[in-house]
């Protein structure tokens, strides 16, 4: 069954899958998979050539790969009988080693195979990954620059019909990584990488792309920009109409109309949005409280700044979810009321939609909810997030075949997604009715992140319904990792949606 599959294994997904390594694992750094790989062949060799020289099957796990190889060896007849071949201990504990690596493998293999993200055939529409633009300038601290650049490219290249983008989250895992265009073209099974650079000195502003044919390795575009930082927004822009040109897609009426737009021309309001998104994903109660005032900021010196807005309705409702702040007026009202403003300043933003949509999924209006995320992926057919968002939605409205198929698309555009994709795909099989395929997903959340609550809250439900005592253990397991669950606004909402 492994036959033939090698290539659906690398060491990421044998890391995650086989390792329990989380999201971060970088097989650059953490050499677990080919050291534990390179103890088994060598085993193997010492005893084949020794003990095992006769014995009539042969496990092999062939250097490139980590699909292993069972054969059974036709030997030729001797004159004389001979005794019948028996396994040694040792052979049979390499035996069972071998079944067990094969099993888990093979689990791995049928779980990718399941995945748009593996399977995704992308045709002859082209797609790309953006690489994170290197901080070329002198303080490392502006880092924040540079990567708020690469985040607008990949969003204004999102907007455009016809062409595949790959989710930040992915193309993020490469970052001061010595990775090559192939590599990360194969990895994440696009057609072509966008990579660049950004130097910032004072006012003045130097940004550099290229645009990259993955088969072929051939640049097929590439441009320098020496302009103010006044000019950031016009700059990626204009990279977004070259990669579009290069790639020979037309420009509908809506995309023109969205590149386009001019997010701010305060370049103090640009500069606090762009620390505030980079503090946001710290992910830590300081970094999201830092988020929220420097969103504040942003938008004090451009009160019609929609990005401002939209990412601080965001910023309120992790809070909220996080536990960092338990006040719902003060995260999710508020929140609900920043993301309208957003629309209202900017109807074409994705991202005021999309928050909009989580504020009210957390305030129980689950059908508004419904509505404005349909508005945001409508306007960007590439938002990787906005799809998780829309499936646990839906799943909630137990429209379970929707669900499914935004988590899957979400999955497809984001190749390296995170735990809270794994818990809206056993969501979403919950809501089909399909208990044991959601009961699976639930344990492989676990698996990757045990501090992950929802995915615990679900899997104490599957099994309340089929397996009291295996229920009691998973709720013992969720109290010792999560001693806190049940102050935390995850379990109470989540524990509203639980199905009857």
């Amino acid at each position: 069954m492994l036959d033939g599959r090698d290539a659906e294994l690398s060491q990421f997904s044998l890391g995650e899958d086989v390792f329990d390594r989380d999201a971060s694992f970088d097989p650059a750094i953490d050499a677990i998979v080919r050291v534990e790989a390179g103890r088994l062949r060598s085993k193997l060799t010492e005893y084949y050539t020794g003990r095992g020289l006769r014995d009539a099957v042969l496990i092999d796990l062939p250097k490139g790969g980590y699909a292993p190889r069972l054969r059974v060896l036709r030997r030729e007849p001797e004159s004389a009988p001979q005794p019948r071949i028996r396994f040694t201990i040792w052979a049979w504990a390499a035996l069972m080693l071998l079944c067990a690596l094969a099993g888990m493998v093979l689990l791995v293999v049928q779980w990718r195979a399941d995945e748009p993200a593996r399977r995704l055939a992308r045709g002859p529409q082209p797609s790309i990954a953006v690489l994170p633009f290197d901080n070329m300038g002198a303080r490392p601290e502006q880092a924040y620059f540079s990567d708020g650049i690469t985040e607008d490219i990949i969003t204004d290249l999102s907007i455009i019909p016809g062409l595949t983008v790959i989710a930040r989250h992915s193309t993020y895992a490469y970052k001061e990584r010595p990775v090559t265009i192939r590599d990360v073209a194969r990895d994440l099974n696009v057609s072509h990488v966008l990579e660049g650079s950004v130097r910032k000195e004072g006012s003045m502003l130097r940004i550099t792309a290229q645009l990259v044919d993955a088969a072929s390795g051939a640049h097929i575009w590439a441009s320098r920009y020496d302009r103010s930082t006044g000019d950031v927004f016009a700059v990626q822009t204009d990279v977004a109409r070259k990669v579009a040109a290069a790639l020979e897609i037309a420009l509908t009426r809506q995309a023109e109309a969205q590149l386009a737009r001019r997010g701010t021309s305060s370049i103090i309001a640009q500069d606090a949005y762009l620390q505030g998104r980079e503090s946001f994903y710290q992910f830590t109660q300081a970094g999201v409280n830092r988020a929220v005032e420097l969103f504040g900021a942003s938008i004090e010196a451009d009160p019609e700044f929609a990005d401002a807005y939209a990412w601080k309705s965001r910023a309120l409702v992790y809070a909220f979810i996080a536990g960092f702040v338990t006040s719902k007026s003060e995260t999710i009202g508020n929140a609900i009321e920043l993301a309208r403003k957003s629309t209202r300043f900017d109807s074409s933003l994705p991202m005021g939609h999309a928050n909009l949509a989580w504020a009210l999924r957390w305030d129980g209006q689950y059908e508004a909810a419904a509505e404005a995320i349909g508005q945001a992926v409508a306007l960007n057919p590439n938002f990787a997030e906005a799809y998780i968002w829309q499936s646990l939605i839906l799943s909630a409205l137990d429209r379970g075949d929707e669900a499914l198929a935004a988590i899957e698309t979400s999955m497809a555009l984001n190749p390296h997604y995170g735990v809270t994709s794994i818990f809206a795909y056993g969501r979403a099989q919950l809501a089909l009715g399909r208990p044991m395929e959601a009961l699976g997903a639930f344990d492989r959340g676990i698996r990757r992140n045990p501090v992950f609550l929802p995915n615990h809250v679900f899997k104490v439900h599957v099994l309340e319904l089929s397996d009291d005592k295996a229920a009691v253990t998973a709720r013992q397991a969720m109290e010792e990792i999560n001693p806190g669950y049940a102050a935390s606004a995850a379990y109470r909402y989540y524990l509203e949606e639980l199905p009857q």
